[in-house]
């Protein structure tokens, strides 16, 4: 009953994320493809080196997340077959060749320990890396392809072919896309998830750590190290189209004679590329500051009382 209820909890947990993508599969496809053609339209027309360190750090966290947790799950399982492997081994000295389930270990035979690792396989690979990637692209590359946009509409304004600004409609459109699917309430629970796992392991870190044992502690730090690389570096990834159309915006303004009357007009009927957020706020350069400090203020809080 434990195994079973175990491996239902991985399925509960996976399928709001299915059913989800499959629901809005019409408002998800949209980011998918589009950026795609925006960042061919964008390299046929000569630009070159956009590609930044910081969205290579994240691309190579997805694909790390995509090959290796599906893989080290398998093995891992087979090795320590806790149930799970991590969190019991985490709370036990040791679970050798059965799962350890609160009320004795159960022992199990090498076909046991294969079920279970392909059930966790099948679960960190296919339910798991592969739908959050689609969500963490569906999110950053709407906004890495809009960039390439207007750098290329910003070249060609210099050349003063003004005409190009009308590529930037494309932009807002896609810029409403990405907003429908930041406002999905999943998507909106994984980040407060998020933000509460920054909270506690910051609290754990710097109040308990030398309470707890070092298995512990590394798992929470970790936790911490993941949390802040996510509101440091990702959250400033989400920031970059809206600072960067507010730049082609006042870009204008250095054109001879600040540009003609209709691509004055034009801009004034364009607004920012912006990624709003649950409380109607916008990701800028500010943003990541904002978040780091009400972590910071949540666990001073903690820390007082």
């Amino acid at each position: 009953m434990i195994v079973c209820s175990y491996f239902f909890g991985l399925a509960v947990t996976a399928t709001p994320i299915i059913l989800m993508y499959r629901s809005r599969s019409d408002e998800l496809k949209p980011l998918l493809t589009a950026p795609f053609e925006m960042e061919r339209w964008s390299y046929e027309r000569g630009l070159r080196g956009y590609v930044t360190s910081r969205l290579l750090v994240v691309a190579l966290l997805t694909y790390v997340g995509n090959v290796l947790f599906g893989p080290a799950y398998f093995f891992v399982s087979i090795w320590r077959p806790c149930l799970p492997f991590l969190t019991t081994y985490l709370f036990t000295s040791h679970c050798p060749g059965g799962w350890s389930t609160g009320m004795g270990r159960i022992t199990i035979g090498i076909v046991g320990r294969v079920f279970s690792a392909l059930a966790e396989f099948h679960y960190w690979t296919i339910l798991c890396a592969i739908y959050v990637s689609i969500g963490w692209i569906a999110s950053f590359y709407p906004g890495s392809a809009s960039i390439q946009k207007m750098r290329v509409i910003q070249r060609e304004l210099n050349k003063r072919n003004e005409e190009k600004i009308k590529g930037y409609r494309e932009i807002q459109l896609l810029s409403i896309f990405a907003n429908n699917f930041w406002k999905f309430l999943l998507i909106q629970i994984l980040l407060g998830a998020w933000l509460v796992a920054a909270i506690v392991s910051l609290y754990t870190v710097i109040k308990l750590a030398d309470q707890i044992p070092l298995e512990q502690a590394i798992m929470f730090a970790l936790t911490l190290l993941e949390s802040a690389t996510m509101i440091m570096l990702q959250f400033k990834l989400l920031a970059e189209p809206c600072i960067a159309s507010k730049q082609l915006f006042q870009h204008r303004k250095r054109l001879p004679g600040g540009g003609s009357q209709w691509i004055r007009c034009y801009i004034r009927s364009c607004s920012p590329y912006q990624l709003k957020m649950a409380d109607g706020r916008f990701f800028d350069k500010t943003t990541a500051l904002i978040v780091w400090q009400f972590v910071v203020d949540r666990v001073v809080n903690c820390l007082l009382m």
